[in-house]
């Protein structure tokens, strides 16, 4: 993460430069209005919220398991649950699976990929903007509004720190 920051903070100081070398201001032009939208805010706030809720899940899992390996088998096979009921792939035809659904409502990353879904096409009108998302229409669509995962978040994200937090300090490791 800190390589993909420093990374992206070069590109940006680099293509500002050449903007005022230039002096063109088209990347200048379009900082302003990336940074002045409501939809950056949005999605930046959702990723630090999704950064913090990593966080303590990895702290839960640390809280309850002893053998470094096992955290890590554990840590893995919850890197794979979050990719597979993330809802990633949205237009796939396992998707529209009742089971597939009800699995992923227990995946944490659901609610932030549909935040974040909905923030970037603007959907925060009752859903109107998600077929931007979608290659088929017919495709079920958990979330039509922002407030539903956004909510669901709120609550949580507050119990997962809460419960990683005092397991992680009353567990047993040494």
């Amino acid at each position: 993460m800190v390589y993909s920051l420093i990374s992206l903070l070069i590109v940006c100081i680099t293509l500002l430069l050449i903007d005022i070398i230039e002096d063109i201001n088209k990347i200048m032009n379009l900082f302003k209005t990336t940074i002045s939208s409501p939809t950056f805010i949005f999605v930046l706030f959702f990723i630090v919220l999704n950064i913090i809720v990593i966080y303590f899940i990895s702290l839960l899992i640390s809280g309850f398991i002893k053998n470094i390996y096992l955290i890590q088998a554990v840590s893995f096979a919850y890197l794979i649950f979050i990719i597979s009921f993330g809802d990633y792939l949205i237009d796939s035809n396992y998707t529209n699976n009742i089971i597939y659904q009800f699995i992923s409502y227990f995946n944490v990353e659901k609610y932030f990929n549909w935040l974040f879904y909905i923030t970037y096409v603007n959907a925060f009108n009752g859903g109107q903007n998600l077929y931007l998302i979608t290659l088929n229409i017919s495709n079920v669509i958990p979330f039509k509004n922002v407030y539903a995962p956004l909510f669901s978040m709120a609550v949580i994200a507050p119990i997962i720190g809460f419960f990683s937090f005092y397991k992680f300090n009353n567990s047993t490791k040494i």
